[in-house]
């Protein structure tokens, strides 16, 4: 891909995207950019808008902008934090491995070690 002027500011940027038309600079300090940056960080927390939502309604609390209280399940000497096994469930999930005997066997590991998390 080539240099490309920014439609915002006139300087030259290499874009990431072929439909890129502002540099990151003029893009992360737009109402979208800085939208698009707030969403990332709630995802990098594990607590998107609908997994909050989710949240909310399932237990009927409000944490007011605050991540939940976190529960942590240990076994063999490590310790795994609810939202980390969370994560390592989708990374591992057989649906995303095509099945494989692994994976299967690393999220039955997971599932109880969720379980015991209560």
């Amino acid at each position: 891909m080539e240099a490309r002027e920014c439609d915002h500011c006139g300087k030259m940027f290499m874009p990431k995207y072929e439909w890129s038309r502002e540099c990151m600079a003029c893009f992360f300090s737009s109402p979208k950019g800085k939208e698009w940056a707030e969403r990332k960080k709630a995802e990098s927390d594990g607590w998107d808008r609908t997994q909050r939502d989710r949240f909310k309604e399932g237990f009927g609390r409000t944490w007011q902008g605050q991540s939940p209280p976190r529960r942590e399940a240990s076994g063999g000497g490590v310790t795994v934090d609810a939202l980390l096994l969370r994560k390592l469930l989708q990374l591992c999930h057989p649906d995303k491995h095509g099945g494989s005997e692994l994976a299967n066997n690393v999220t039955k590991t997971l599932l109880e070690m969720k379980g015991r998390l209560g």
